[in-house]
C-alpha cells in the first residue's frame, strides 16, 4: 500500500494524467465532521463526501493522512457511490490554501470554533447596507460589518472589488475581530456562486 501511494504521489507531481477512478469533484473544504468532508464545490455536484480505510490521501504533493486536512483546503476528490448510494472518496488530493492580497497572506482557518471571532467563513444570505449576514458551515448565521478599512478581494479574478460587488450567495472568508459586539473583517475574500441578491 505504501508503494502504491508513493507511485501515485510521483505521478501527481509529474502532472501525468491517470485514468479516472470514478467521478471527480473539486472544491474548498467548509466542514469536517467525523469521517465526512463537506465541500463548497467548484466542479461536480457532490458536496458531502465520506472517507474510509481504503481512501488514499495526498496534500501539497506529499503523502498525507485524513487528519492533515483542514477547513479552507482546496481538494480534488475522486470516488463513487457505494452499494447504499453514499458517495465515498477513493482519492483525496489537496493543497493548503493561502489567499494572497498584496503582501498579506490569509492562512486557512485551523479552528472552526473561532469562525465569527477571529475569522469569518460562510455564504452571504443577506445584505443590509454595510452589514452582511453570513451562514457558516454549521448552518448558524452571523451578521458582520464591512468597515472603511476592510479590503475586499475576488478570489477567482484576483482583483480588489467594492462592497457593491458582493452578492447574496457569494462564498466569503477572511480574518478580522469583534468590535462593539460585531465581527469586522480586515480582509474579505469572496467567490461568486451565482446566488440571487437580497438587499434592504
Amino acid at each position: 500500500m505504501r508503494m502504491i501511494r508513493l507511485v501515485l504521489i510521483a505521478i501527481f507531481a509529474a502532472g501525468i494524467c491517470l485514468p479516472a477512478l470514478g467521478e471527480a469533484v473539486t472544491g474548498e473544504i467548509t466542514a469536517i465532521t467525523g469521517k465526512t468532508i463537506t465541500l463548497n464545490p467548484t466542479t461536480g455536484t457532490v458536496s458531502a463526501i465520506k472517507v474510509n480505510a481504503e481512501t488514499q490521501f495526498t496534500k501539497d504533493r506529499a503523502e498525507a493522512k485524513f487528519s492533515d486536512f483542514k477547513v479552507g483546503d482546496k481538494v480534488r476528490v475522486t470516488g463513487a457511490p457505494d452499494e447504499n448510494g453514499v458517495w465515498t472518496a477513493q482519492m483525496v488530493d489537496g493543497r493548503s490554501v493561502k489567499e494572497v492580497h498584496g503582501s498579506k497572506k490569509v492562512e486557512a482557518p485551523s479552528n472552526v470554533a473561532d469562525n465569527g471571532v477571529s475569522f469569518i467563513l460562510g455564504t452571504v444570505t443577506k445584505i443590509d447596507g454595510t452589514k452582511l449576514t453570513v451562514m457558516k458551515p454549521d448552518n448558524s448565521q452571523q451578521v458582520i460589518e464591512i468597515a472603511e478599512e476592510t479590503a475586499i478581494h475576488d478570489m477567482l479574478q484576483g482583483d480588489n472589488i467594492s462592497l457593491e460587488d458582493v452578492k447574496v450567495g457569494d462564498f466569503v472568508r477572511g480574518p478580522g475581530a469583534v468590535k462593539n459586539g460585531v465581527f469586522v473583517p480586515s480582509l474579505l475574500a469572496t467567490r461568486k456562486t451565482g446566488g440571487a441578491q437580497e438587499q434592504n
